[in-house]
């Protein structure tokens, strides 16, 4: 009779551990699921955003990349006029000229001019919009512009305002444009707005920094408000995090390097094997080939990621 109310209880112990085993593992399981969701939501990249107030004549922008390294940044764009398929409106412009400011263009822009007078980045015909045999089905064009390591709504006196690849992962730049449009047959100005933007560089967080309209008033004419925003530019959180975790990766790989060497000297008398110094050589090697591959690093050492 002992013997079974003993048996039982030993039973119900192991139901109970494997019980509490589970338990315990479900919730690890839970609170890491959890955790990760949790930095990934704060990882991912969000697309920009960026709205203007309504014009004549819409713009949609996609952002699609950008090259610190080279300092370029390439957007493309969605022009679309007002009420110019409407039947029964007069269109308010026949051909739009769009001009993008050729100081804030890369030289690799097709339409790129250093000297004036400067070519519009593309001709959008409203006239023809409408007719689908006469018109793209889809205008777009692409403009390739600078990124620079000052911010342009700050006097570049000031040392705080710079960045540079030196800097990385924490380098930050700004991509100033400045948009307006102008009528073909009269040359008067035609107000633009930015309708939509959306895209994300890979391995880039951009926000805007200013957005607005900058109002012209030429001689003889209404008050037109041009397009003006500035973008700031940074490495992504998850690039951020990865560098990072790598520099303190090599940095107790090289610790634990450093104590097995000195361990030698101080204990000689004791046995080492020869098994301990290869992972801490081996994943030295390893993670110079992980240190070359990082994303977006520029080549060679002194930046603040070299640390490792």
């Amino acid at each position: 009779m002992k013997l079974g109310v003993r048996s039982l209880a030993e039973r119900a112990s192991s139901l109970n551990k494997l019980v509490f085993f589970w338990l315990v593992s479900i919730f690890l399981v839970a609170t890491v699921t959890i955790s990760f969701l949790v930095a990934v939501s704060h990882l991912v990249i969000k697309p920009l955003h960026v709205v203007t107030p309504a014009q004549l004549l819409d713009l949609a922008v996609e952002i699609a990349a950008a090259d610190p390294i080279q300092r370029t940044f390439t957007m493309d764009w969605f022009p679309v006029g007002r009420n110019v398929c409407i039947t029964g409106m007069e269109s308010p412009f026949g051909l739009a000229d769009i001009f993008i400011n050729d100081g804030y263009l890369d030289s690799t822009t097709p339409t790129f001019e250093a000297f004036p007078p400067y070519s519009p980045v593309y001709q959008y015909n409203a006239t023809a919009a409408c007719n689908e045999h006469v018109a793209p089905l889809f205008p777009t064009f692409r403009t390739v512009s600078k990124i620079i390591g000052t911010n342009p709504l700050v006097d570049p006196r000031h040392g705080e305002s710079q960045s540079s690849l030196q800097q990385y992962p924490f380098d930050v730049y700004y991509a100033p444009v400045y948009v307006e449009a102008v009528d073909h047959a009269t040359g008067k100005h035609i107000g633009t707005q930015i309708a939509r933007s959306f895209g994300a560089a890979v391995n880039f967080d951009i926000q805007i920094v200013y957005s607005g309209s900058f109002t012209t008033v030429p001689q003889g004419e209404i008050a037109t408000p041009n397009v003006l925003f500035v973008l700031e530019i940074r490495r992504s959180m998850a690039t951020k995090v990865f560098v990072l975790a790598i520099a303190v990766t090599d940095w107790l790989v090289a610790i634990a390097f450093v104590v097995i060497c000195a361990s030698t000297t101080v204990f000689h008398h004791h046995d080492l094997y020869t098994e301990l110094f290869v992972l801490p050589v081996g994943a030295v090697f390893a993670l110079t080939s992980v240190r070359a591959n990082f994303p977006g690093a520029p080549v060679g050492f002194g930046m603040s990621s070299s640390f490792d």
